[in-house]
């Protein structure tokens, strides 16, 4: 009997939840559903019938390529996220009506077409939640009238457009969940904006003044707030969390003048914390430092749901981030760029309070005044570290990978005590390792490729570039690694 692949009964393929399908086929890369579903008819129906599988795709046309009279596809893939960029769009013909309605996410990046041929794009996209305009040319005629319903799209973020076509389109967009404004928008339309989504924004993101303020706490619905620029106080923090009860994740840079984080506690339901400083940074001694100290004091902030941390180019005050995290207990994802410590110690004895479960951790260009350090705690619960450019001694960088016995995906770039020996203990002491990063490195040799090669069994993803002693043999040793995707 000829081996032939089996083809589902199509009454199978409609009785099957759609979730069962995606534990069965969610271990295909997205090469791979593609290919499955042109097998036949009924494994089609599976993969487009499944949500989360279709999710995976991304559809975009070629850069410079152009959808005018004489484009009629034969067909298309029905996805739900379509990228346009670099497009030249003349006519939306026939084929877009019911192409358009599957779509889900869309974004278009800097192609060349009107305004009315956007309208022509949007009308057909029933199923839209998500869009994303950038650096789009878009003549409006004076003459034109929008005639469009947009009520089911629940994102919009929108860059380099004008003001005046972005004020003629938000209307449309009724019930709007989440909006980013673009840069350099007046301050009369962003409160204009503000205010005619009052009712149902949940998620913003705008570069801050202080007149926007008043309409912003009026966003009772608001969940995730983004100050991409500008710098907020201690008294406009507070305001902001008064008002704003069900704040989940802001994002901000604190003024000068404000010293004290204690404003942190009036946002009780607040998750994900993103606190930058107002600074400059110069480029000393082969890395970036901040130009000036900013010193803030964690003392009296707490925030119980936290869940994710992120603290840029800041000097927290002695022991007060420790007394901040002993107060914020459910934190899993911590990121520390351009901080300055008085030790190491300093750093470990607070993240110490998470050793147990700890997920996340990124160290990035820390300046430390001194190596003083005491580690002895395991992290268990460690997944994911990246560490780049931080000066820490090897004895502590060994010592601390030790201590990380789960981790999944290692990150080391432009270590300068990343050798031979750190690759050694990493290799032989990090068993569930799928993913490693190693980068901008003189010190490693052949040596540690040969570790790599002989211990890391479960890697699945490498990553070693600007090692600058590799030799060309030991790079294609590790190209040659079987089931490993590997850039060198």
């Amino acid at each position: 009997m000829a081996n032939q692949t089996a083809k589902p009964d199509l009454d199978i393929v409609s009785r099957v939840p759609s979730k069962i399908w995606e534990q069965i086929f969610g271990h295909l890369s997205v090469h791979q559903l593609l290919e499955f579903r042109l097998i036949c008819r009924s494994w089609r129906s599976i993969v487009d019938g499944c949500p989360a599988l279709m999710e995976r795709i991304l559809l975009k046309f070629p850069e410079g390529f152009v959808l005018d009279r004489e484009y009629k596809p034969k067909y298309l893939v029905p996805a739900r996220n379509l990228l346009l960029r670099q497009l030249r769009i003349s006519t939306v013909d026939s084929w877009w009506t019911t192409f358009g309605k599957t779509i889900v996410d869309l974004k278009i990046i800097d192609c060349e077409f009107s305004l009315s041929k956007l309208l022509e794009l949007l009308k057909p996209m029933e199923s839209l939640k998500s869009l994303q305009l950038n650096n789009l040319d878009l003549p409006k005629s004076s003459r034109l009238v929008i005639n469009l319903d947009l009520s089911h799209v629940e994102s919009l973020m929108i860059s380099k457009i004008s003001g005046d076509v972005l004020n003629f389109l938000v209307p449309s967009f009724t019930q709007l969940k989440r909006i980013d404004l673009p840069a350099g928008l007046d301050e009369n339309k962003i409160i204009n904006l503000i205010h005619s989504l009052k009712d149902s924004l949940e998620g913003l993101t705008l570069d801050y003044k202080p007149t926007t303020l008043k309409e912003i706490i009026q966003l009772k619905q608001l969940t995730h707030f983004t100050a991409r620029s500008g710098t907020l106080t201690s008294e406009e923090l507070n305001e902001i969390g008064k008002a704003l009860p069900k704040l989940k994740s802001i994002s901000f840079c604190l003024s000068m003048e404000t010293t004290s984080l204690a404003c942190l506690s009036t946002m009780n339901e607040l998750e994900c914390l993103s606190l930058n400083a107002p600074t400059y940074y110069c480029y000393k001694q082969s890395k970036f430092v901040p130009c000036h100290k900013v010193v803030r004091d964690f003392n009296g902030a707490k925030n119980l749901k936290l869940i994710n941390f992120k603290l840029s180019g800041i000097i927290p005050t002695s022991d007060s981030l420790y007394k901040y995290f002993d107060n914020s207990p459910n934190i899993v994802d911590i990121g520390l760029f351009y901080c300055t410590f008085n030790s190491w110690l300093d750093i470990f004895e607070a993240l110490e309070l998470f050793c147990a479960t700890l997920q996340r951790l990124e160290l990035h260009s820390l300046h430390v005044e001194n190596t003083h350090d005491r580690l002895s705690e395991y992290f268990d619960g460690l997944k994911y570290l990246k560490i780049h450019d931080c000066d820490m001694p090897k004895k502590l960088l060994i010592k601390f990978i030790r201590l990380c016995p789960q981790l999944e995906e290692i990150q080391l770039s432009a270590m300068i005590t990343l050798d031979d020996e750190v690759v050694l203990v990493l290799s032989q002491n990090l068993k569930q390792l799928e993913r490693m990063s190693l980068s901008n490195n003189s010190l490693l040799t052949d040596q540690s490729v040969d570790y790599i090669v002989e211990h890391c069994h479960a890697l699945k993803q490498l990553n070693v570039q600007k090692c600058y002693n590799l030799s060309a043999e030991a790079k294609n040793k590790l190209k040659s690694l079987k089931n490993v995707r590997c850039v060198v």
